[in-house]
């Protein structure tokens, strides 16, 4: 988000009387409130994502500013930099950092030549919202989307161990191998939110295993059936990027917007 952007936001926190304006209120990731007092209303959350869920639920009116890269994209992950450095509105200083950094684009960019194709199919997979879905069909290419368990942390469906993913099913009968290769049967590049996957399994990966995985660098992953479902990603024939929800909100508007050159 550029400087006169959030300027216009600080303002229009300021002036707020009552209620939140945030980036996502499945995912907040910044936000202005009033009254500040709001917050003894409710149990604090130990991270950002869930507080404009939990002040929604206390009665706070909540307004989520527009959908686009600049306020959905999150630098979460390792992947997550190489998206925002791509972008065109990115400032020299990050795409002047992450060019510092041993990440690969390659990939990414395959997949961007997908999305600009009129027969390319994508697939995009996790908790993806209707407005993300809708930057895809202003596109060329086709789309295949399979959205689940949005809201998975903020609703504590995440911490109670009652996510439930339908692909997350389909993984555990079949396997990492025999999974990922029936998705490239179906697509020509493939965007996979992971963390309902594995959540459906039971596991919650360290840091430095997700991240690993989102590089596509198996060999740095501890726990043994992430590191199979990294191996069989690495081995599909299509071009597949891997990462959590900011891959699948504001990293695929980042794509979006990347591939239509706006």
């Amino acid at each position: 988000m550029i400087p006169a952007a959030l300027a216009a936001l600080a303002a229009r926190g300021a002036a707020l009387e009552c209620g939140i304006i945030t980036n996502n209120v499945y995912s907040t990731d910044l936000a202005a409130l009033a009254p500040v007092r709001a917050l003894a209303t409710i149990d604090l959350p130990s991270t950002d994502n869930d507080l404009a869920w939990r002040l929604r639920a206390a009665g706070l009116p909540v307004e989520s500013l527009p959908a686009t890269a600049a306020t959905r994209l999150d630098l979460d992950t390792p992947n997550d930099l190489i998206l925002a450095a791509l972008h065109p509105a990115c400032g020299p200083r990050l795409r002047r950092y992450v060019a510092s950094l041993p990440l690969d684009s390659k990939r990414v960019e395959r997949i961007i030549a997908e999305m600009r194709n009129a027969q390319g199919e994508v697939l995009v997979y996790g908790r993806i919202s209707a407005t993300a879905w809708q930057a895809l069909e202003h596109l060329p290419c086709q789309t295949r989307v399979f959205s689940e368990e949005r809201g998975m942390r903020a609703s504590g469906r995440l911490a109670a161990g009652r996510v439930h993913a339908w692909l997350g099913a389909y993984l555990a009968r079949v396997g990492p191998q025999e999974f990922l290769q029936s998705l490239a049967r179906s697509c020509t590049a493939a965007l996979l939110d992971t963390r309902p996957l594995f959540a459906h399994l039971g596991l919650w990966p360290s840091a430095r295993d997700r991240f690993h995985s989102d590089l596509l660098q198996p060999g740095a992953i501890d726990e043994p059936l992430v590191r199979s479902f990294t191996e069989a990603a690495l081995g599909v024939p299509v071009p597949i990027m891997l990462g959590g929800q900011s891959l699948v909100s504001g990293g695929l508007l980042a794509l979006a917007e990347i591939a239509a050159g706006t």
